[in-house]
């Protein structure tokens, strides 16, 4: 009990010290310290005047008189304590029309409340003038009477309220405001992502960037959030079109490359961009290639053909015309090197298995059935690619001129096969 009084009794300094700060000092010898507790706790919600604070000062005593009188009269607690109740229709007649407005914004929420109340919040920075500010609070005032009966469209309404009292232009400048801080988030993790997935790959593309995205993202929100709150369906969806039309290439492109399924080819040569020392325009054909592709997928599916359409062959049709043969003939060789390294080391054991090779040799073996190894499976996937005469010769050409070890191996393996043979 003691500990918890002592918590209290410090509360109370604590907040005392507070009340000195906060009032002046004729509103400090004014009132008692629990009813300037009571002021200081509605100044918390909005900037009080001196004027507003003695007469919430006053009406917070007159308050206290009728409790303490009922409570001398035998009244119950319950009852009484209804006297400490502060009910919003007495604060709007209290304070000024701008200090309820801030103060409603803060108990309720700005969806508790008209949307012409934030509205009222931004006149410093819509350039409102007092009459404009006075007939948004009054409109304020009259719709949330009404919210919430059958058949009133109170965002519709205080959209009309909006474009005919502050114009349209004005109007909309409300949305780019109240979005400024989203927009800016949403650039910054645009920015983020470029760069995590090697958009930008110095300081100078990241601040090329960000002015252009930014101004996308506040003029998509805005405008969208603007029509939207007009109920005019039909015009949201037309500017939703627009605005997509109008998205930064940047933009477009992490979109698309988001959407890249983890096997895509392309994907692949643009993650090894400046490993390829790819130019911007082959970067940016890239892109285009892909949706070239989906539109082919598209299409074949559309005409309901029994033939299986292989989008991964159609991205390498489209590298083959976009890349130089050497970037191309590098992006293969760089895809193939872990299973040519896999297949090297199995053509190591087992050439190690039958003793055609000492333990001496490992360097030196391993490097050439790397080598082979590797460009076996290149032209493997030229084939794949183009199933020509070209590309059949050319994959045979390297069986037949395959390392002698390997044939050995071949015949070793081959002579071991026949030897279980049984014979009748």
């Amino acid at each position: 009990m003691k500990r918890h009084f002592i918590i209290l009794l410090i509360a109370l300094i604590y907040k005392s010290n507070l009340l000195y700060g906060q009032f002046s000092s004729e509103i400090l010898n004014q009132f008692p310290i629990h009813i300037l507790l009571q002021i200081y706790e509605t100044e918390q919600k909005t900037s009080l005047s001196a004027t507003s604070q003695f007469r919430l000062g006053n009406y917070f005593m007159k308050k206290d008189s009728l409790a303490r009188e009922a409570l001398t009269q035998g009244t119950p607690l319950v009852e009484v304590a209804n006297h400490y109740t502060t009910k919003e229709e007495n604060l709007q007649k209290i304070l000024s029309p701008l200090e309820y407005n801030e103060y409603r914004l803060a108990i309720r929420g700005i969806s508790g409340c008209s949307r012409l109340r934030e509205m009222v919040r931004y006149r410093k920075s819509l350039r409102l003038t007092e009459i404009q500010v006075q007939e948004l609070i009054r409109q304020s005032n009259v719709i949330e009477d009404i919210a919430g009966q059958e058949g009133f469209k109170q965002s519709e309404k205080e959209h009309q309220i909006a474009d005919s009292l502050l114009t349209p232009r004005i109007h909309l400048e409300y949305y780019r405001l109240k979005n400024k801080t989203e927009a800016s988030n949403a650039t910054k993790k645009n920015l983020a992502d470029l760069q995590e997935y090697s958009f930008c790959t110095t300081p100078t593309d990241s601040i090329l960037y960000f002015s252009a995205i930014c101004q996308y993202e506040l003029n998509n929100r805005s405008t969208l959030e603007y029509w939207k709150d007009s109920e005019k369906q039909e015009k949201y969806e037309q500017m939703k079109l627009t605005l997509e039309k109008q998205i930064p290439a940047i933009l477009q492109q992490l979109k698309v490359y988001k959407s890249m399924p983890w096997w895509s080819v392309i994907k692949n040569a643009l993650n090894r961009r400046e490993e390829l020392k790819l130019s911007h325009s082959q970067s940016d054909s890239l892109f285009t290639g892909f949706e070239a592709c989906l539109q082919q997928e598209e299409a074949h599916k559309q005409n309901k053909s029994n033939t299986r359409f292989d989008r991964k062959v159609e991205e390498y049709k489209q590298l083959v015309t976009i890349l130089s043969p050497g970037q191309f003939d590098h992006l293969l060789r760089q895809q193939k090197q872990d299973r040519a390294k896999e297949n090297a080391q199995w053509d190591w054991e087992n050439l190690l298995k039958y003793k055609l090779v000492e333990q001496k040799d490992h360097n030196q073996v391993i490097n050439e059935m790397y080598a082979y190894e590797l460009k076996l499976l290149v032209a493997g996937e030229w084939l794949y690619i183009d199933n020509s005469r070209e590309h059949v010769f050319a994959r045979r050409d390297i069986t037949d001129n395959k390392p002698k070890l390997l044939k050995q191996l071949d015949a070793t393996r081959k002579k071991e096969a026949e030897s279980k043979i049984i014979r009748f």
